[in-house]
């Protein structure tokens, strides 16, 4: 299940959920939006649909959108991406995503979240809170 918005810090203090709250929630309930967490390549194709479609994202706030949605409704599959991709959905320090990336180099793909907690020195913990954005 995706976070909800009331689990995301204030909007007053978070650049990225102010714009979401400008640009996206002008058409959309915020909870139809994110209610399916989606990569970083899902989410880009919706920002341009979204474009296309009249939504006032522009150069100067789209990064920023594109960042918010991917950090907080985001998801990567753990077997196929970069550790810039793993920090950036999962939250995880770069020392943990690159550890994990390199484990999964030496030993094959993950097969389920169980196999990708015993990664060593990974934060389990880091990964169960955010157990919801990994994929295999």
């Amino acid at each position: 299940m995706a976070a909800t918005l009331a689990s995301v810090q204030d909007p007053a203090d978070d650049p990225g959920a102010q714009a979401f709250q400008a640009v996206c929630s002008k058409c959309h309930p915020s909870d139809r939006i994110v209610a399916a967490r989606r990569t970083k390549t899902q989410w880009e194709e919706t920002l341009e649909k979204m474009t296309k479609l009249g939504a006032p994202i522009t150069d100067d706030n789209y990064d920023v959108l594109l960042g918010y949605l991917v950090h907080h409704y985001g998801k990567v599959n753990v077997n196929r991406s970069r550790a810039d991709d793993i920090i950036e959905a999962v939250g995880l320090t770069s020392e943990d995503a690159q550890k994990i990336v390199k484990y999964r180099e030496e030993h094959g793909p993950f097969a389920d979240f169980e196999a990708l907690a015993k990664v060593p020195g990974v934060d389990a913990k880091a990964l169960e809170q955010n157990k919801d954005a990994i994929t295999f």
